[in-house]
């Protein structure tokens, strides 16, 4: 299975949107909602940052198997499955694409978002 490679400027359009993805599970600083972002440091690797304090921690595999996302396939328009290839992100079994989560959200900060 091979990763689909997102042009730059598709990217950048999908993370400009004021859309956020939010995980099941709890901040365990604030208890509060925990938004997905991408690990600033590690690139593929996503981090789940507490939406009061900002406080960051690695998604848990078990968030990543509660997400509800419905990722299309670029190519077929079906819906891609959740997985893991070396990263968490989407397959394609059809068309044998495999999309990284990461490449869908925006850059952490680890500061509580505005």
């Amino acid at each position: 299975m091979r990763i689909h490679q997102v042009e730059n400027a598709v990217m950048a359009a999908w993370r400009a949107y004021p859309i956020r993805v939010v995980s099941r599970q709890l901040s365990r600083c604030c208890q509060s909602s925990r938004l997905l972002v991408r690990n600033e440091l590690a690139e593929g690797w996503i981090d789940a940052i507490c939406a009061v304090c900002g406080k960051n921690e690695f998604l848990r595999h078990a968030e990543f198997e509660e997400l509800d996302l419905w990722v299309q396939c670029p190519i077929c328009q079906n819906r891609a499955e959740p997985g893991r290839q070396e990263f968490y992100g989407f397959y394609c079994a059809e068309c044998g694409v495999f999309l990284r989560l990461a490449d869908l959200l925006p850059q952490g900060t680890g500061a509580p978002p505005s």
